[in-house]
């Protein structure tokens, strides 16, 4: 049968629309930082106070709490829900992700009474805590759900099967398969608030709330991430609903960190984290001073919330064990109040450069000055802190 030109170029404008309202579709895996202020902490000085680590795959504290005679730790501590096990093996069939996570705030705490704790959350619905599961059994209408034909039965969309989480012998009564938050509805985020986010400031010091990244996120079923590579039948979210859902997920991210920052806490999202541009074996002295005044320079005309140097969210980076006193003297000539140092994350450190991260050399007396070419100092209450570019030397003088 003839198709009239009309017609078929209708089709065909309907088609290439469509492909093109498919490309275009609002993608939104990373959190927002439009919530971040600088935090209410007051500023720490001493390096041992102003260092960040993360637990994750490995963790230093157990090192450093049987190595006190160094110094005392009490800077920022992250935790990651792998290093808690996801709140498994389960106890009575019930994971239990957030009472290890409490657990773990409250340990630390007892041992480093200066650290600062950012409990682990996730904008997914992962059921690997009580709360999370019974809210699925209750409201089912607060979770994404298959409510398009030809998968229109309402039930809540999960990920599938073989991304579940759990382990043979963790005696669940439930599959730990996550879910989405259906954040197009206030009263989701008004429940995430109260029952996600705040908590985290009972035994810790704030949360790093996760995203919906490729490793744990619900994205198949939200349709926020990878839109048009998910495989059927994932997406549950249409074009507008993941719209919806992007700008519902801001929202909610924005009010969990403007409340933990009011309230005293912070959201790990609110760090800028700096890898480059940093000193280094094998710089000129030119190149070595360039970074350092760069680094100074961000300080003097910071815009971030807070800064962590030499290290990257889950890790230390740009430093070894031989130039740890080169990158502490960097640090602590360009910091600023809300500062931190990226600290070793490994089970087993060394104790020589740890002296470095773990000293107290007492509150800033002055700003960075630049005595002669390429060498760099400034003052602390307790000690005069250099870098040569000329020859990469740090030297910590004691004030006479």
């Amino acid at each position: 049968m003839a198709v009239h030109h009309s017609v078929l170029s209708a089709l065909l404008l309907s088609a290439v629309a469509a492909a093109t309202l498919s490309r275009d579709v609002r993608q939104c895996p990373d959190e927002t930082r439009a919530g971040c202020s600088p935090p209410k902490w007051a500023p720490r000085w001493d390096t041992a106070s102003s260092s960040y680590v993360y637990c994750f795959r490995k963790c230093p504290l157990s090192w450093l709490a049987n190595h006190t005679e160094i110094g005392l730790f009490g800077g920022v501590v992250g935790v990651d829900h792998y290093w808690t096990h996801q709140g498994m093996p389960c106890k009575d069939g019930k994971p239990q992700e957030f009472k290890f996570q409490d657990e773990f705030a409250k340990a630390t705490k007892a041992t480093f009474p200066k650290s600062l704790v950012l409990e682990y959350r996730i904008t997914d619905a992962v059921p690997y805590d009580p709360i999370v599961h019974d809210l699925m059994e209750s409201n089912p209408e607060y979770f994404v759900r298959w409510h398009h034909a030809p998968n229109n039965n309402m039930s809540i969309c999960t990920v599938p099967a073989e991304h579940e989480t759990g382990r043979p012998g963790d005696n669940c009564s439930w599959p730990i398969r996550a879910a989405a938050y259906d954040w197009s509805k206030p009263e989701v985020r008004d429940w995430y608030l109260q029952n996600i986010i705040k908590p985290t400031m009972v035994h810790g010091d704030g949360a790093w709330i996760d995203g919906d990244g490729p490793d744990n996120g619900c994205f198949e079923c939200s349709g926020n991430y990878r839109f048009n590579n998910v495989k059927a039948p994932y997406p549950a979210n249409n074009a507008s609903e993941v719209a919806a859902f992007c700008d519902g997920e801001a929202a909610v991210v924005t009010a969990a960190q403007k409340w933990l920052i009011e309230n005293g806490g912070f959201d790990y999202n609110c760090f800028d984290f700096v890898e480059s541009g940093l000193p280094a074996v094998g710089d000129t002295p030119e190149e070595c001073a360039h970074k350092v005044r760069s680094n100074d320079f961000r300080h003097a005309h910071q815009s971030s919330a807070a800064v962590v140097l030499y290290g990257s969210r889950t890790r230390e980076s740009g430093y070894t064990d031989d130039t740890t006193a080169q990158a502490v003297a960097t640090f602590m000539l360009v910091r600023g109040p809300h500062w931190f140092f990226g600290a070793p994350v490994e089970n087993t450190l060394n104790a020589t450069a740890m002296k470095y991260v773990l000293s107290d050399y007492g509150p800033v007396v002055s700003n960075m000055t630049e005595p002669s070419p390429n060498v760099f100092k400034r003052t602390f209450e307790r000690a005069v802190i250099t870098l040569d570019c000329n020859t990469f030397q740090a030297s910590f003088d004691a004030v006479q």
